[in-house]
Order: C-alpha cells, then structure tokens, then sequence
C-alpha cells in the first residue's frame, strides 16, 4: 500500500513538473514556483530542489526524483523559512516515503542552497535534498542530543574518542549544547585518546519561536537539540571556513569577563569600550549607527597567531556597562577587535580560503580522496543582502569539487578557521569553533583508502550505549 501511494504520488508530480519544467534552473525559476531539476548523470549524491507553496506538495515532489532501483542512503534535508510552520509534517513524510536503510537528517534555515542556485529570500518558499550512496568500505554514524532531556556524556567519557574517529557534520538548534560537544571532543584530542583532532562541521537552524527545527530520521527533536552524522573509512570531511568582516578600531585586551560576558576592555567597562570605537570610526551619526547595526566580536586568544574568530554580540547588560557574545567562553587575556560586515572583505576572504584549499591537496598525502559532494552553511546575513548578486558563495565552492552542492542559510556555522581536513598528519591541530558572518563548506570526499570495516551502514549511535 505505501508503495501504491508513493507511485500515485509520483505519477501525479510528474504530471505537475511537466507542465513546469525547465532544463537549466534560474532565478527567475524561483519567482515562478517550480520544481527544478538539472542533474548529472555520473553522480552518486544528487541535490533535488522546490520552490512551491505548498509543503507536502513540495517535498513528494522532490522525493518523487529519487532513483526507486538505486535509492539514497543518507538524505539531508534543508526546510525553508517558508516551510518552518510544517516542518514535523514534512519530516514525517519524508522518513515515511524514503526505504527504511535510509537515514535522514533535517534541519530548517533562512534559505536553502541546491540545484546550482542559492535560495536567499527567508520570504519565498524553498525546500531542497542532498541525497547519495556510500562507497564501498563507509560507514556512518548518528547522534542526537538535548540541552535538557539528553545532554552530552562529560569531556572525560570514552564516548568521545569514540566518536572522535570520524568526520562530524552537526546540524543544531540555537540552544543546543554544541559547546559541550566540541569541549568533548577537545579533551580526547588534548589526552591523546583519539591520533588526531576531529574536523567538526556544520550550522545552527532558523528557528521561529520555540517550534522543533532539527530532526533525526522520524524524530523531530525538541527545542535545545542537535543531531549529527560521522564519517568514517572511505567517506571524509573537509572543510572550508570564509569569514566576511572588516576589523576597524584598536585591539583591546580583555580585562574582565564571566564566561561568554565580556566586562572590561582595557580596564574600561566593555560597553563603553564599544561605544567609544564606533564613534571614534566615523563622526557621521548615519554612518555611527549603521555600524552600531552591523558591528561583531573578532576574538582571539592569547595563544593564537593572530586570527581572529568572528563572534557575533547576543545582547547587553546594561547595569553593569558589558555585553555577551556567542560561543564558547572568554579568559583574561584574550583580545578583541571590533567588526562590520563588509562585501570586499568577504570576497577576498572566500577567493583566499579556496585558494589554500587547492593548495592543500596539492600536498595532501592521500591523493585518491575525490570530492563527491558538499554541505554549504550561509550565515543568512551574507547572499545577496551581502555581495549584492546571486550565488557569490555557491559559485566560489563548486571551484572546489565536481559534484553537488546542497545546504541551507544559517543562524550561524560550526567549523575550524580557514581550511581542514586535507592534511593527514596527526600531529595537525584543529581547532572547531562557533562562527558568525561565515560561509562553511563541508566537502564530502571518497577515498580508496580503506581504515574501516567494510560495511555500509551502521547502526545509530546513542550516548547511553556508550557511557551509560
């Protein structure tokens, strides 16, 4: 019966992408509300995107492209702004039309990347998959987690040296525990548990209030909730980070701080710190407040060489002069510098980070590892509200592989600074992060390579099977 269903489905989106269709997909696609579809053949991933109103016809219209004789065996996901409201309905749809070896990870953002285009406009319906097969000698494994319900084991767990041996793409909700996750797998790198540093991928959804936004396989998890996937043997990471700020003002030493609340910059209260660098940047009061819209935390600590990590500003405390920001906490000693979100500065930096990408694997000691596919996370404030024309990150990224391309505009991304994963010395330290203002590039790459047992699939991970 449910394969009865699925084939009248498909007869009947078949029927509706008939009468739409168009070879070559474009923006002006996406005003009209079409199904896209231009694929290559030689492919094992495929990206599949809809631009209709209507959800569940959206998404049986995308699940009706996938190959029934030669079906996907991991499925991302990516749900709309548009869409959010019936996001479990689509999840539930999807988990019930998809084969049951099938596993599924979705989340929902400001916007959705697939099919050679960037969907950019949080108000225009968009929904897209990327969808493939693992080569031989892959295997995977799942996790989900809850700031309440289901928090992660402590750092000293063996669950993380565990989990640490594989390539990790994590797609989370605001208030979720990432931080306890990335400080976990830190502490197996740092006692030596794991050979070397995990590369740490992945983005925070666009939630709408206190509505589910991630979700693992059938199960829409609750707010405060990540869910992942590693990689392991033949299938890897790699990871490419473009940041897009512009650094204006002093460097201040942080003097002051409460976890991620900084206090005091250079002895003075954070805020007025703050203050007295937008207007010391321009007398104009226009330009002053239009900083003061923009402006973020580029912080680096005191052990780092200089690079700075965009954080963005969550809020102020105004009796006592500071503000916080986000990620992980701060220490005495770090070192601020406040940024705007700048156009040339992030082309410069995404056309840098894709350069030294190409460098790295020249030098990479694997040379049959092949990108097959990736997973773009978009901060949502870049896209045309940032470069002012279309498909300026999509465009740069696929420079860097063949295959496609599918992903979501984000609250935020997970990754290292700069480039990963394409070294495989197991001296190389890391280093993942919270980013703001990014665009994230997780490369999917085969190898002939073959570290893992020869199997497919395995089964989901979960943390009480582990730890207890």
């Amino acid at each position: 019966m449910k394969n009865l269903k699925l084939l009248s489905l498909c007869f009947f989106s078949s029927l509706l992408v008939a009468s739409s269709f168009l070879a070559i997909p474009s923006l002006q696609n996406w005003r009209q509300g079409t199904i896209l579809h231009y694929q290559s053949p030689h492919s094992t991933w495929q990206t599949y995107v809809s631009t209709v109103l209507d959800a569940k016809l959206a998404i049986s219209n995308i699940l009706c492209q996938l190959s029934r004789s030669n079906p996907p065996e991991v499925v991302f996901l990516f749900v709309g702004q548009t869409h959010a409201s019936s996001f479990e309905l689509i999840v539930e749809y999807a988990s019930a039309a998809l084969p049951p070896h099938t596993r599924l990870l979705s989340v929902v953002g400001g916007g959705v990347i697939g099919e050679n285009i960037e969907f950019d406009e949080p108000t225009k319906p968009s929904m897209s998959i990327l969808a493939g097969q693992l080569p031989e000698g892959a295997t995977i494994e799942l996790f989900s987690f809850n700031e309440l319900t289901k928090p992660p084991p402590p750092p000293e767990s063996e669950y993380w040296s565990k989990l640490g041996s594989s390539s990790l793409l994590i797609l989370a909700d605001p208030w979720s525990p990432v931080t306890d996750i990335l400080d976990g797998l830190s502490a197996s790198t740092a006692t030596g548990k794991q050979g070397k540093e995990t590369v740490v991928v992945g983005g925070f959804s666009m939630p709408t209030g206190a509505k589910p936004t991630v979700a693992l396989d059938s199960n829409v998890m609750p707010q405060g909730s990540l869910v992942g996937i590693g990689f392991r043997g033949t299938l890897s990471l790699q990871a490419v980070v473009a940041q897009g700020c512009q650094p204006f003002g002093p460097t201040y030493i942080v003097t002051a701080c409460e976890k991620n609340c900084v206090l005091e910059l250079d002895f003075k209260p954070a805020q007025e710190a703050m203050e007295g660098c937008i207007a010391s940047a321009s007398k104009d009061i226009e330009k002053q407040r239009k900083i003061s819209s923009s402006i973020v935390c580029g912080v680096s600590d005191r052990n780092s060489q200089g690079d700075y990590l965009i954080r963005s500003i969550v809020g102020f405390v105004p009796g006592r002069k500071a503000f916080s920001i986000s990620g992980k906490s701060l220490q005495k000693g770090d070192r601020i510098r406040f940024h705007i979100s700048d156009k040339t500065a992030a082309t410069e930096d995404l056309e840098l980070m894709v350069k030294r990408a190409e460098t790295e694997r020249l030098f990479q000691q694997d040379k049959s590892t092949t990108p097959v596919a990736a997973v773009q996370v978009s901060c949502i404030s870049r896209g045309r509200r940032l470069f002012g024309v279309p498909n300026m990150d999509l465009s740069k990224i696929q420079q860097l592989l063949s295959g496609p391309v599918g992903g979501f505009y984000a609250n935020g991304g997970i990754g290292p600074v700069g480039v990963a994963g394409f070294c495989t010395n197991k001296n190389t330290t890391i280093g993942t992060h919270v980013h703001g203002f990014t665009t994230v590039a997780a490369l999917l790459c085969e190898s002939e390579k073959q570290d893992a047992p020869n199997s497919n699939t395995s089964p989901s991970v979960k943390a009480e099977d582990v730890w207890g």
